[in-house]
């Protein structure tokens, strides 16, 4: 997978959430770069996540960001080597009404009338609840050891052990599905139909995306290790 793969990958994810009308702004339509204040905050181990997820919103480090100001990243190193990531609002993710009320000042804040440290007051009035994990995708290569480290794995919450191998290299639009199905599980079944093959269009696209994503070669996930527990 080359930049121009993710790149392209990006804006067919971004297209997707749009749709669905879940999709609030883009920020950044190409692979992220490395912002030092960003990662230098995520490389804390005592850093709380609501000053991760502020910080990335304040400083505007993501591609896009959803309507309840949830954001995804999504970063390319060289051939093969990506890093995709979705940070869940701990304020309001979940809360259809505490998602609409940010709407109105959403709007103040895009029409210049309040500033960005009023907006994230305003979101700090509500106590956090980090019902939905921080969840983290990555291929590296380099980085593979059997059994230890799956070249093709996602992270899901904070704990650094935490590897849950995958048979795949994603495309951004397949990791954008699969996380949309876990975590906006209204906005997915109302998609059902039962005149369509797999009972929703959503499902048929997430099924395309798999196929889309190819599957990790014997040199970086062996026969042995597809043996025991991964995501295929």
């Amino acid at each position: 997978m080359n930049r121009h793969d993710v790149q392209t990958g990006i804006s067919q994810a971004w297209k997707i959430v749009d749709e669905l009308g879940l999709g609030l702004t883009i920020s950044d339509p190409t692979p992220l770069g490395i912002n030092e204040e960003f990662r230098d905050i995520c490389l804390k181990s005592n850093a709380p996540y609501v000053d991760i997820y502020e910080l990335g919103l304040k400083i505007s480090h993501y591609n896009f960001s959803l309507t309840d100001y949830s954001y995804f990243q999504f970063s390319w190193s060289s051939e093969d080597n990506v890093r995709y990531a979705f940070y869940p609002n701990p304020y309001l993710s979940g809360d259809s009404d505490a998602v609409a009320k940010a709407g109105k000042w959403q709007e103040l804040l895009g029409a210049g009338l309040i500033s960005h440290e009023e907006f994230l007051a305003y979101l700090r009035h509500r106590p956090p609840d980090a019902r939905i994990p921080l969840i983290r995708y990555e291929n590296a290569p380099a980085q593979y050891s059997r059994f230890n480290h799956p070249c093709s794995h996602m992270h899901i919450g904070r704990h650094d052990d935490n590897r849950w191998a995958v048979d795949r290299l994603l495309t951004p639009q397949a990791f954008v599905l699969f996380i949309v199905k876990q975590y906006y599980g209204s906005t997915w079944r109302a998609l059902a139909n039962e005149n369509e093959e797999n009972g929703n269009e959503l499902e048929t696209l997430l099924i395309k995306a798999k196929q889309e994503s190819r599957q990790i070669g014997d040199d970086f996930f062996l026969q042995a290790e597809r043996r025991s527990f991964f995501l295929g």
